[in-house]
């Protein structure tokens, strides 16, 4: 054969290929076809945004978002769950979810939100000249008034509601005028959603605000001891904490009584002397108009001047100034205790027209004196109702007077507040040994601050630490000096702190190392002994009586009784 045949042959024989793109690239744009939710018996389509890859729920008859059923739909066959594997899976929609799709190729992230249809848009409360707007959690909207400081100011009140989009407010609007809030029971609102037929209801509630600064370790405990031992509280507010400051077994407990309804009262009783002497319990159930006690009786806290080891001025348990007991008329009922030309001015808290007020003070020849400092700087007569003394001053104008820990600012406390400084001894101590008293002031204890705010509202901080049944040192509680180890209690230092960051503006301490003690008492007619601080008593909520209360203190020193209510 040719040789051009055979080329043409073999040219005949080849085969030709065309290659082509796909219409299919194997991966897709938009992963999701759809996404929605049983919302009740119904289900309810999301609301896409492909630019910022988010879906949107809104639910009218779900009240609880945390187990909330989705179902998605995909592009198939590229598009595929990755995390959930699943297409139909139950959801915590009380926060942003994530969830991932792989189209074909990468995997894509979108965030899906819910939240419940907005049927009440607004709701305001108004008592008297303030109106504030209530704030939504679940189904109830709540919200404090500034101009109300106790649960019994929450009369009167008035409901403004403003429903959402094709929502009909079903409460007549004369059900939602001088409402009462005092039993912290709420008052519901009920609407009617048009777009599903259904009626919701919510609960509304008021509150005082608080007259101190509590964080989120405090809780008020006013309602529930109300309610558990029959406690009138008055004017009182009652909170708790068992971790001060963060630190977990720490218990404390805060009384707050707001400015122009502090009643108090000081006795002054000499409990020497046999039985005829006056008992701290006699001395309390004389005072039923009150429930809230702070008994003194103490130890002596004294200074050397460091020449000889007698020559020291004592200072026993602080003044007090109120009514002679018979007669109406107010005079001193005890003297400060100082001695000797060398003086120093201790606090004291006294009380005019309902409001508290804490200020360097003197008892002398009847009179009651208040000064600018421990120095006796411009000494005046303080006209006031009462007053009974602490020991030392330990805020002022809002600050802590000991700003940190450490030898330097410990001394520069001693030198302007406690015009002894560092030479000043003390007998609280584990050991019952004169120590000096910055040894005293570094040991976590069992302490009492006395406060008051600059509108003249009154807040008491008990710090309890409990060392042993008689809880008067016995040498048990060695103290660790302010270091971390030891968890409860508190530091000098600590406790200045504590009353600073509550909004305190001036603070002082009365008698520490669980000397001090409170006393709360029941509505009855006898009296119960509920309450107790530093073991003095004890609470058992299962006895008839509401624990066992402890003998009567025998300690040889006056005793002062400071009742509020």
């Amino acid at each position: 054969m040719p040789l051009l045949a055979v080329l043409l042959a073999m040219t005949s024989c080849e085969k030709r290929y065309v290659f082509t793109m796909s219409e299919d690239p194997g991966y897709v744009t938009d992963p999701i076809v759809s996404l929605r939710a049983l919302d009740g018996d119904r289900w309810i389509e999301a609301v896409p945004d492909t630019r910022e890859r988010t879906f949107d729920f809104e639910f009218h008859n779900l009240d609880d978002l945390d187990n909330v059923v989705l179902d998605i739909e995909l592009k198939k066959p590229w598009a595929s769950m990755v995390s959930p594997s699943q297409e139909r899976w139950s959801a915590n929609l009380t926060g942003t979810l994530s969830i991932k799709v792989n189209d074909g190729v990468d995997d894509v992230i979108y965030k899906v939100n819910g939240r419940r249809y907005p049927f009440i848009s607004e709701l305001k409360a108004v008592l008297g000249e303030e109106t504030i707007s209530l704030d939504l959690d679940g189904m109830d909207f709540s919200g404090s008034f500034r101009s109300a400081m106790l649960a019994s100011q929450l009369t009167k009140i008035s409901i403004k509601v403003v429903p959402g989009e094709n929502v009909e407010v079903l409460t007549q609007p004369s059900n939602l005028e001088n409402l009462d809030f005092t039993d912290g029971k709420g008052v519901e609102v009920h609407v009617l959603d048009r777009t599903t037929q259904r009626k919701k209801t919510f609960t509304v509630h008021t509150y005082p605000s608080d007259v101190a600064e509590f964080d989120d370790n405090w809780n008020e405990v006013t309602k529930s001891w109300a309610e558990q031992y029959n406690v009138d509280f008055g004017n009182v507010r009652m909170y708790r904490t068992g971790a001060l400051l963060d630190r977990s077994g720490n218990t404390a407990y805060a009384f707050t009584i707001p400015a122009g309804f502090v009643n108090l009262k000081v006795v002054e009783k000499n409990h020497t002397g046999g039985a005829s002497s006056s008992k701290i319990s006699a001395v309390v159930r004389g005072n039923r108009e009150f429930c809230f006690f702070l008994p003194q009786q103490g130890p002596k806290v004294w200074h050397t001047d460091g020449s000889t080891e007698n020559a020291n001025y004592e200072y026993y348990s602080p003044l007090a100034y109120g009514p002679e007991e018979g007669s109406g008329v107010s005079k001193v009922l005890r003297n400060d205790g100082f001695s000797g030309t060398l003086k120093a001015y201790a606090p004291a808290l006294g009380l005019k027209d309902g409001k508290a007020a804490i200020r360097p003070a003197s008892a002398e020849g009847g009179v009651l004196y208040s000064c600018e400092d421990i120095s006796g700087t411009s000494l005046v007569p303080w006209e006031v109702e009462s007053a009974f003394g602490g020991y030392f001053l330990i805020c002022k104008d809002g600050q802590s007077l000991i700003p940190a820990e450490g030898e330097r600012f410990y001394g520069i406390y001693n030198s302007e507040w406690r015009k002894f400084g560092e030479q000043m001894t003390c007998y609280l101590t584990p050991s019952w040994k004169v120590e000096p008293i910055i040894v005293h002031d570094r040991l976590r204890t069992g302490r009492i601050g006395i406060g008051c705010t600059e509108e003249g509202s009154l807040v008491v901080l008990i710090v309890e630490k409990i060392v042993n049944t008689h809880n008067q040192g016995q040498d048990v509680d060695k103290g660790s000096n302010g270091s971390l180890s030891d968890k409860r209690g508190v530091s000098l230092y600590e406790l200045a702190r504590v009353m600073s960051d509550l909004g305190c503006s001036e603070a002082m301490t009365v008698e520490d190392f669980n000397w001090s003690y409170v006393i709360l008492q029941d509505g009855s007619e006898r009296g119960k002994d509920l309450f107790r601080t530093n073991s003095r008593w004890y609470i058992d909520s299962t006895s008839e009586n509401y624990g066992r209360m402890k003998a009567e203190s025998s300690e040889a020193e006056n005793l002062v009784v400071a009742c509020f209510r």
